[in-house]
């Protein structure tokens, strides 16, 4: 199956396509044009350098949120766009989830360091990667090198929500801790309080995170190549969602949807008014 994957829920801007698992083309862009400029000229080069066309594709995937509402927003619109008449598969996924994922290694050492530089492309990059990562390696203990789910680490996600807020969820081992989050980092240290294991951070709020934490122990230091966010970890995220679900009527683009955790600017200020004018 060949899953076309988005993610345009922070100011990176992802694509990739994936075949039963594995990494075909990736393409991440964090620069000066806005998601609406960028996002289908990115997918249509994708598709050309890997001799591909829309009509290929299997299924379609997008991160549906928490996010950027205008990021959320044409990501969602772009998907539904590429998928809309062709009776494929579009499954959404929580932004979060997907993030979790990017900690998420590969079944072996070669794509666990083709994973790690993005997409190797050739064996001399597949060393180097390798060994950028051999420390993980050794601690698995393993001739197979094992996925974050096998592992007794706790992966904590964190996007900026401006407002003194950040999106956040827990996931350990591989398993939910916690619904999707909107709280401060004030709140996310009260909840990690009974966590003993290894932390890793991920997402956008990554350095506003490390700062916050500065001097706990449990803290590790992220790979920089696994701290964006990944559209291939969409791709992997909403495979397997598919996979396991005994409903495949649910996956079309008429019900995929946003997913907010906060209400839009204008509804806030609607809300904030009417209390005021209560009073």
């Amino acid at each position: 199956m060949l899953t076309l994957a988005i993610d345009s829920t922070a100011a990176t801007a992802a694509c990739a396509l994936s075949r039963d698992g594995r990494l075909v083309a990736m393409n991440t862009v964090d620069g000066r044009l806005t998601h609406s400029e960028i996002l289908l000229p990115m997918i249509e080069r994708m598709l050309a350098d890997s001799a591909l066309r829309i009509d290929d594709v299997d299924m379609f995937a997008c991160a549906t949120g928490p996010g950027s509402f205008t990021g959320v927003r044409i990501g969602a619109a772009t998907i539904k766009g590429l998928a809309f008449g062709s009776g494929k598969p579009c499954v959404g996924v929580s932004t979060l989830v997907s993030l979790a994922y990017n900690l998420e290694l590969g079944a072996t050492p070669e794509e666990m360091a083709a994973y790690d530089c993005g997409m190797a492309a050739n064996d001399r990059d597949i060393d180097i990667a390798r060994q950028s990562c051999e420390n993980d390696i050794a601690q698995m203990n393993s001739d197979t090198v094992k996925t974050a789910q096998d592992r007794d680490i706790l992966v904590v996600p964190v996007m900026d929500a401006r407002r003194g807020q950040v999106y956040t969820a827990l996931f350990k081992s591989g398993e939910r801790q916690s619904e999707d989050l909107l709280i401060k980092l004030e709140e996310l240290r009260e909840r990690l309080d009974g966590y003993t294991c290894g932390m890793y951070f991920v997402g956008d709020g990554y350095d506003a995170a490390m700062r916050f934490f500065a001097g706990d122990s449990r803290v590790r230091m992220t790979s920089p190549l696994l701290i964006p966010h990944n559209a291939f970890s969409v791709a992997r995220a909403a495979e397997r969602v598919y996979a396991a679900s005994t409903d495949k009527t649910q996956f079309s683009c008429e019900r995929m949807f946003p997913r907010y955790l906060r209400a839009p600017q204008a509804e806030r200020e609607r809300l904030e008014r009417m209390a005021a004018t209560s009073q």
